[in-house]
This record gives C-alpha cells, sequence and structure tokens, in this order.
C-alpha cells in the first residue's frame, strides 16, 4: 500500500485534519478510526447537538448533576488546562463564543469567515 492519507472532516465544530502515512490496510483502518472517535466524541458533548451528555448538563445549570467517568474526566482536565493556561482556556465561554458567532451554523470550511461579536457583547454577559 503505502500512500500517504490527508483527510479532514468537520467535527465538533472545527477542521479535523489527520495525515498519516499506511503501509497496509490495517493503517488505513486507524485513520477511519480515529474519525469514529472523533464523531462519537461529537455525539456525546458537542455544544451544537441537542439532547447529548453536554446538552443535559447545560440544562440543569444550578443542580447537582450525575454525569459518568468519561465525562467526569474531561470536566476534570478542562479545569486542570484553565488552571495551568491562567484561565485561556476556559469550559464555560459558550455566550461569548456564540456572541461572536461561532454557533451551530458556523463553519470552518474555506472561504467563510466567522464574525467578532457586537461592541460591548462582554460586557452584556448575563451573570
Amino acid at each position: 500500500m503505502n500512500q500517504w492519507i490527508d483527510k479532514t472532516e468537520e467535527i465538533i465544530g472545527t477542521a479535523v485534519r489527520i495525515i498519516a502515512f499506511c503501509k497496509t490496510k490495517v493503517d488505513e483502518v486507524k485513520v477511519e478510526k480515529a474519525f469514529a472517535e472523533c464523531r462519537r466524541i461529537e455525539k456525546q458533548y458537542s455544544r451544537f447537538l441537542d439532547g447529548n451528555k453536554l446538552a443535559r448538563l447545560n440544562s440543569k445549570i444550578g443542580k447537582w448533576v450525575k454525569v459518568d467517568r468519561e465525562f467526569f474526566d474531561l470536566i476534570k482536565f478542562g479545569r486542570q488546562v484553565n488552571e495551568k493556561t491562567l484561565g485561556a482556556f476556559d469550559l464555560a465561554t459558550k455566550v461569548i463564543l456564540e456572541s461572536w458567532g461561532y454557533d451551530r451554523n458556523y463553519s470552518f470550511k474555506e472561504g467563510q469567515i466567522g464574525r467578532l461579536g457586537k461592541e460591548g457583547a462582554i460586557e452584556k454577559l448575563p451573570d
């Protein structure tokens, strides 16, 4: 086989690109499995999909919610990254991102450019 695979899919609201040198069909299957895992994560945790684990959690803000181990570990990791980046990475940015146009209709496809939010949008965020 001995060929390069360069594949991009729009998953989780971003461009996911995998470049791999495949020596066998097994290697090619591994690339497809990686994309399948990205789609699984999107299905469970994307803020763009209704009815998934993240949507259920977001619908119960201020209440205790039981989550599975994977979800707990993702939240824990997100908090660790938040601390290490001194807040530059923040799990709670949905309102800001949507005010800038990064909502379920946004696309990273070539030729589409995101728009910045209205002036003062950050000051008008809910408490």
